[in-house]
């Protein structure tokens, strides 16, 4: 629970520290500062709620953003009866560049995705249980955004995680993790104001 307020704190202090630089920019562009969307897959496996600011923009052809959003993946584990199946909540936080050609963009970003997952466990002698694990995702993005004139957000990415799997010891009490590379994406619809 601390450390979820501590990610909302240091977010909502980034974005008000650099809300100041888009007062800057020419008011006769059309040029959208805020956006919330959906997200399926991408960052947070499954789908999420995202809040994203832009921080600055250099002209109208750049952009740079700050991303924060809540999401969950389901995941189904079980060892010799002991297990269930679990939803995993996920806070991804990115920030992304976008390179504007008209309505279309090429939009690259990395950030994390902190996660609290839970991971079973199975010993043949003390028999098994369940154990809550926080660990950080790390992810990029490369991929097409589209965004209206009238706010219509659509993005498509390519998003590899690097993220921690577990791997399941039955001679052993300990749980193993490993780094693992996941392969994935992410399509995103919303709206910018």
């Amino acid at each position: 629970m601390n450390r979820s307020i501590l990610v909302v704190f240091i977010s909502s202090l980034a974005f008000s520290l650099n809300a100041q630089t888009l007062d800057t920019l020419d008011k006769t562009t059309k040029s959208f500062q805020n956006s919330f969307f959906v997200e399926l897959g991408g960052a947070a496996r499954m789908a999420s709620i995202n809040y994203e600011r832009a921080l600055s923009r250099k002209d109208r052809n750049s952009k740079t953003s700050l991303r924060i959003g809540y999401g969950a993946f389901r995941r189904g584990l079980e060892i010799n009866g002991v297990g269930g199946t679990y939803t995993i909540p996920v806070v991804p936080i990115e920030f992304s560049v976008s390179n504007t050609f008209s309505k279309h963009s090429i939009n690259m970003g990395i950030g994390i995705a902190p996660t609290w997952d839970k991971q079973i466990y199975f010993n043949f002698y003390y028999g098994g249980g369940v154990k809550e694990e926080f660990y950080v995702t790390y992810f990029a993005r490369i991929g097409y955004l589209f965004q209206g004139t009238k706010g219509l957000l659509l993005k498509v990415a390519f998003v590899p995680l690097l993220t921690k799997e577990f791997e399941a010891s039955t001679n052993s009490i300990a749980i193993s993790y490993t780094r693992k590379l996941i392969p994935w994406a992410g399509i995103s619809i919303g709206q910018s104001f």
